[in-house]
């Protein structure tokens, strides 16, 4: 009972022969089958087992072996990273883009669909960041919660108002562009910067690009003055982002040596080159103002 106790622990299908036996049998002898299986199953199982360990120790050395590899895993990632540069990479701090606005920004001035863009260093007075809330948010940035075009606030109420990339992404900007020029007072400037031949980028969704007629159009027609739009970055700026996209749809050996050939070059000319078109702009940049005699609405 002993030896049968061990191996009805050690093996299922031996104590499932030793509680088959023929009733009465003084020999203890097994029936050729017990449930469908036949009585050699059970050393078959056995030597399952033995391979199966065999199997582990071989998966354990296979470990160790990939272990070995992992410095040259995060070499070659080192190296790729050096070789390929990251998607937005060609494109500068926002400071670049407001710079030379900066004397604009007084008072209390607007971050109309702030995101996690901080522009507190540009502003010489109160910064009021607005944007809508998204599941998971964490910000502690943001002062008023609402829609674009539902801003609850008072008329002529900002000296300014930033929109910086953020037309592309409301579905409704006929009904935006007239609430900021509500909320704007008299005098004030709306700084505005929208794409043109940049990717699709969803956050959470993508609906529009701007011509720079286009843009003009929008804004002239809500009662806005236009006072200058420029085109911003180079071709190469252009060039990069449309690139880079294309050449990481297929994870083959010559998209990978493309990405390696051209990407780098295409970054090295847009940080030094002034090459620029309308008809090839990344984006526009347009400053308006609001009439002086809308005082009253």
């Amino acid at each position: 009972m002993a030896r049968e106790s061990a191996f009805s622990t050690a093996c299922p299908c031996v104590a499932a022969t030793f509680a088959a036996r023929a009733p009465g049998s003084p020999s203890g002898k097994t029936k050729k089958s017990v449930l469908g299986f036949k009585t050699f199953g059970c050393r078959l199982s056995l030597k399952k087992k033995s391979v199966s360990s065999a199997s582990i120790i071989s998966d354990r050395n296979s470990l160790k072996g990939w272990k070995g590899l992992l410095p040259v895993k995060s070499f070659l990632k080192r190296l790729y990273a050096a070789l390929v540069p990251a998607e937005l990479a060609v494109f500068p701090e926002i400071d670049v883009d407001l710079i030379a606005r900066r004397c604009l920004l007084k008072g209390r001035v607007l971050n109309a669909g702030a995101g996690w863009r901080d522009v507190s260093h540009l502003v010489e007075g109160e910064l009021v960041n607005q944007d809508i809330r998204w599941p998971g948010d964490t910000r502690t940035n943001i002062q008023i919660y609402s829609p674009l075009h539902q801003i609850p606030v008072q008329s002529n109420y900002f000296d300014a108002i930033l929109c910086i990339a953020v037309l592309e992404h409301v579905e409704n900007p006929e009904e935006v562009v007239p609430e900021l020029y509500r909320v704007l007072k008299p005098g004030g400037h709306l700084i505005l910067e929208v794409p043109f031949l940049q990717p699709e980028h969803k956050v959470p969704r993508d609906f529009q690009r701007y011509t720079k007629d286009g843009l003009i159009r929008l804004v002239s027609h809500h009662g806005f003055s236009v006072e200058s739009i420029k085109g911003l970055f180079t071709v190469y700026h252009t060039l990069y982002w449309q690139v880079y996209l294309w050449l990481h749809l297929k994870k083959t050996i010559g998209y990978l040596l493309l990405r390696v050939i051209l990407l780098r070059p295409l970054l090295w000319s847009a940080r030094r080159s002034s090459t620029y078109s309308d008809t090839l702009a990344s984006g526009f940049q347009l400053v308006a103002t609001k009439d002086r005699a809308s005082a009253s609405l």
